[in-house]
């Protein structure tokens, strides 16, 4: 996702949003500046501020170079970087952007410290529009995301999971943010609520999909593209759509007990053996695109400009991104 329209139109911004973002983690403790600048400066792709930036060119682009907005944008990707502090320390991972982890180099304790520092920081940055709904939808954020960490951890390992528990914790985890950056451009310019929720429902349909595509490359991409460890999910028993969608598909008692017992024993091969004969992947890309399709047609009420089309570009980058 480099060179595309949808990087181009926000190019210009995202710099003055990561000079914001710099600024918000200059303290006098020299730890807590390096442990939040090391996932900061690792080479994100800040989509859901350019995803933000984008919504904003679609209903007004004057709005687009304003400074306030440049602020909230920039809480929406501390707010990101916040989550996913917290998230390497529960997972314990190691690597997290081909590098090794805040928590792998800093420690939990810092991890966790940095975390709670930028979601203060979050707020801080969400007060210059001076609107109150803002500061409620960051609210309802943080609160979204911590109850859709609780919600995986009560999954764990829940082989029956249903595809509607899935899409609440995804949507709690994910798509939440996605929301939350597709309705603030509306809110600062005051449109009506109905076009609110049409912008909601984009955010939330783009957040599933990225989430969708991402659980799928957990099983198909390789560690060097990915940049993070591969089989994360199966070794941390987290049940996803692929393993959702396969075990739907299977008919013979067989197979069931099978593939059930292979999710037990982290068995990746015999898994993706599964995975494969049922098509599962395709089914998984098949619904991330119908999702996307049916909440875009909904954005034909908005003016055609170069914004939507980045949008229309965004997605099909979701769905065949292979990182």
């Amino acid at each position: 996702m480099t060179n595309n329209l949808f990087n181009k139109l926000s190019d210009n911004q995202i710099s003055n949003i990561n000079k914001i973002i710099l600024d918000q983690i200059n303290t006098p403790v020299e730890m807590l500046n390096n442990a939040c600048a090391h996932l900061i400066t690792s080479g994100g792709k800040r989509i859901r501020p350019r995803f933000a930036i984008i919504m904003a060119g679609l209903l007004d682009k004057t709005l687009v170079n304003d400074e306030a907005f440049a602020r909230t944008a920039a809480a929406i990707e501390l707010l990101h970087t916040a989550t996913l502090l917290h998230d390497d320390v529960i997972d314990e991972s190691q690597l997290r952007r081909g590098k090794p982890s805040t928590n792998n180099l800093f420690g939990n304790y810092v991890a966790v410290l940095g975390g709670d520092y930028l979601f203060a920081k979050v707020y801080t940055l969400a007060l210059y529009n001076n609107k109150n709904i803002l500061l409620n939808e960051f609210s309802r954020a943080v609160t979204t995301l911590v109850e859709g960490e609780i919600s995986q951890m009560d999954n764990i390992a829940d082989i029956n999971l249903s595809e509607k528990e899935y899409f609440k914790v995804i949507y709690a985890k994910t798509s939440i943010l996605f929301e939350v950056a597709a309705k603030l451009p509306g809110y600062i310019l005051d449109i009506d609520d109905d076009k609110i929720n049409l912008l909601a429902e984009y955010g939330i349909a783009i957040g599933n999909a990225f989430q969708i595509v991402d659980d799928v490359l957990d099983y198909t991409a390789t560690e060097q593209t990915l940049g993070k460890d591969i089989g994360n999910d199966l070794e941390e028993n987290k049940i996803t759509l692929p393993l959702i969608y396969c075990l739907q598909s299977l008919d013979n008692e067989k197979d069931i007990t099978e593939f059930k017992q292979a999710i037990k024993d982290k068995n990746i091969k015999l898994i993706n053996d599964f995975i494969k004969k049922t098509n599962s992947i395709e089914k998984c890309l098949t619904k991330a695109k119908s999702m996307i399709g049916e909440a875009f047609q909904k954005l034909n009420i908005f003016n055609d400009n170069e914004y939507k089309d980045a949008l229309l570009e965004l997605n099909n980058l979701i769905i065949n991104r292979d990182y």
